[in-house]
């Protein structure tokens, strides 16, 4: 029963337990390996990719861990936003961090089952207006994103947290506090 719960850092052991791990945190180097058995971890949730470098993109395995729920990608290079990240229908915590893209797609609607989303150390400019129609959206974190042009009207209705730079909310603050009295607004 404790495999269930178990995070695997060890891609071996991983294997070897791969129809049973639900979570899986791996370094970049173990990428090459995973992108060829991904589709035999069928119970997969959870996966985190940590690089200490940037490095090249992950191919799309999403067909092969339709039940993935939590996606962390730190310092892996996505020249674009990843498509195949708007097929994990399952996804309820995105966190790309240290990416190279420059916008999110307006597509990432698609992912309506997501509650957190953290975008951090990521040049954007502005968010897509379809992100308002993110219902179950309560965390938007944006660390680090210091060029974001923010519209409070790309805010979701139910958001709770907002996690921003105080540069890039400067002119909204006040009048955002005011108008979504239960949105938490971090600021640093």
């Amino acid at each position: 029963m404790w495999l269930f719960n178990k995070e695997y850092t060890n891609l071996a052991e991983a294997v070897s337990h791969h129809k049973r791990v639900r979570k899986l945190r791996l370094s970049f180097e173990d990428m090459g390996q995973v992108n060829a058995s991904i589709g035999t971890f069928i119970s997969l949730q959870s996966l985190q990719v940590i690089s200490d470098a940037n490095q090249p993109l992950l191919r799309d395995f999403s067909e092969s861990i339709p039940k993935l729920r939590s996606l962390t990608t730190v310092n892996v290079v996505f020249p674009d936003f990843p498509g195949w990240m708007l097929r994990l229908k399952e996804l309820e915590f995105l966190y790309l961090r240290g990416c190279d893209f420059k916008s999110v797609p307006d597509e990432i609607a698609s992912l309506s089952k997501l509650k957190v989303l953290r975008l951090e150390n990521i040049d954007i400019t502005h968010l897509p207006a379809s992100i308002a129609e993110m219902n179950n959206l309560r965390e938007l974190s944006l660390t680090d994103c210091l060029h974001l042009n923010f519209q409070p009207e790309s805010l979701p209705g139910k958001l709770r947290k907002l996690i921003i730079p105080s540069s890039v909310i400067a002119n909204h603050h006040k009048d955002l506090l005011q108008e979504r009295p239960n949105l938490k607004i971090q600021t640093y």
